[in-house]
């Protein structure tokens, strides 16, 4: 049973000094390359497909708009005949 205790704790001792030999030039295995180094793409940049949908949404906020302006108007006018305040829902 000593035998066993010594052996291995000369073999921990040596693994331990062997695994402090200075300084190291190769990395090794990298944990995550994804992570670590960056791909050459813009974040930011505008596609076509965002071009496209972008100009969809400005249209259907312009029609949105028209048709808000449209309401307005007819509740003012309906409020100027009858003198009574129009709550105007979108």
């Amino acid at each position: 049973m000593k035998k066993i205790t010594i052996l291995s704790l000369s073999i921990a001792v040596v693994l331990l000094v062997a695994s402090c030999d200075g300084i190291r030039r190769k990395p090794g295995r990298v944990y995550m390359p994804d992570m670590a180094y960056s791909r050459a793409y813009e974040t930011y940049s505008v596609t076509d497909s965002m071009k496209e949908a972008l100009e969809k949404k400005m249209k259907e906020l312009e029609e949105q708009k028209l048709e808000l302006k449209k309401k307005t108007e007819q509740a003012e006018a309906k409020k100027k005949e009858d003198g009574k305040p129009v709550v105007i829902t979108a």
